[in-house]
């Protein structure tokens, strides 16, 4: 692995020192913040200069030079190289007139990366410079707007909107599944309550059906029969049976006669067995 080279002759000791732990543990926790704020803009502010220089340092390389050797050989690790290749991406969008410099001036290293990905074939919805230009100046946190689009094809108030209405539909279902499980339950808990009911009324009747009467209850209720029930009408007479004619027979023989030619040929069959019978009989 090639040795890395010292850091440019234009940097001073001061400018490249980093801030040690026991100095951060020394200061005060108000001046802490404080520096944490200048840390911050420090580094927002190298950032966005390091995406301007890589497009100039590379406007400016010699014929067969690549930019990514040459900042290596310079002693810049590689990670901050391609960091700061999204900046210039990005600086390339003021120079088509699609943002102002002070707008790219502002941009941290997240905001620049979901800028270049949006705009590429991988994005959910893919935007054009000018969609992702008025996508920057129309939200607060353009990044997570640009995140959302990159996976998912919404911004984020898009998402948000859209999540919302499949929770409430959800949650609709939800409750009217609910419902009609609790009613479903009560009717059934009430058809078994009312069946219940039923089964014992038939099973008390049974077994009072196959109770037997006790002696005493019997001759109680039979005593009340005898004394509730009605004194029995005296029998009429008996009327005396009228003769019967020769001719009542004959007429009666008539209506066999004519009644055997309404019968099938089973039902005739049979009377007329009957009829011979009682010709045997008459014979006799």
């Amino acid at each position: 692995m090639p040795k890395r080279k010292p850091a440019p002759s234009g940097a001073t000791p001061s400018a490249i020192m980093a801030l040690t732990f026991a100095e951060a543990v020394a200061l005060p926790q108000n001046a802490r913040i404080e520096r944490f704020a200048i840390e911050a803009l420090s580094a927002q502010r190298a950032f966005s200069a390091m995406g301007k220089l890589f497009r100039v340092i590379e406007a400016n390389l010699e014929s067969g030079q690549s930019i990514f050797r040459l900042l290596q050989d310079a002693g810049i690790k590689k990670g901050t190289i391609s960091n700061a290749s999204y900046a210039a991406k990005v600086y390339d969008l003021v120079e088509q007139g699609h943002l102002t410099e002070a707008e790219y001036d502002t941009m941290a290293f997240n905001d620049c990366w979901q800028i270049c990905r949006v705009q590429t074939k991988m994005s959910k919805r893919q935007l054009n410079a000018a969609e992702v230009s008025a996508v920057i100046r129309s939200s607060t946190d353009f990044a997570d707007d640009l995140l959302a689009l990159y996976e998912h094809g919404l911004t984020a108030e898009e998402k948000a909107a859209a999540e919302a209405k499949v929770a409430a539909a959800k949650a609709a279902a939800e409750k009217a599944a609910a419902e009609k499980a609790t009613a479903e339950k009560a009717e059934l808990e009430e058809l078994r309550k009312r069946k219940a009911e039923l089964d014992a009324a038939a099973s008390a009747a049974e077994s009072d059906a196959k109770q037997p009467e006790k002696p005493e209850a019997k001759a109680k209720s039979d005593g009340k029969k005898k004394t509730e029930a009605a004194p029995e009408p005296a029998a009429a007479p008996t009327p005396e049976p009228a003769k019967v004619t020769a001719d009542d027979l004959i007429r009666l023989l008539d209506e066999v006669e004519h009644g055997l030619t309404t019968l099938d040929e089973d039902g005739q069959a049979r009377v007329s067995a009957r009829i011979a019978e009682l010709a045997e009989l008459v014979t006799a």
